[in-house]
């Protein structure tokens, strides 16, 4: 296992993080594309069927490479080595407030 300094590894979860959201934001970007490309497929008369279903089928290959883009850097998170935090925080961070 290789150390790290605590500046350059919260600067890599920073990158990290800032690179998760943005990766997120571009795949419902294309789930939100994808839809409105299905919707007017499903919606297209007998001349415009071919053409679009030809966009649903790019939207649909746009929405496949983003969320494959999303999943690595979910995982380049995953494999970070991140500081153990004590037990008695992990258990207050973990309590869900019931009162309204």
């Amino acid at each position: 296992m290789v150390s790290r300094s605590p500046s350059l590894l919260s600067s890599e979860h920073r990158r990290l993080a800032d690179a998760a959201v943005e990766a997120y934001l571009a795949w419902r970007d294309e789930c939100d594309a994808l839809e409105d490309a299905y919707g007017r497929w499903i919606r297209a008369g007998e001349s415009e069927g071919a053409l679009a279903f030809a966009v649903y089928s790019a939207a649909l290959e746009r929405e496949e490479h983003a969320s494959e883009v999303y999943a690595r850097v979910i995982r380049r998170v995953g494999d970070l080595d991140l500081p153990e935090r004590e037990p008695e925080a992990l258990e207050r961070n973990s309590r869900v407030d019931t009162h309204v």
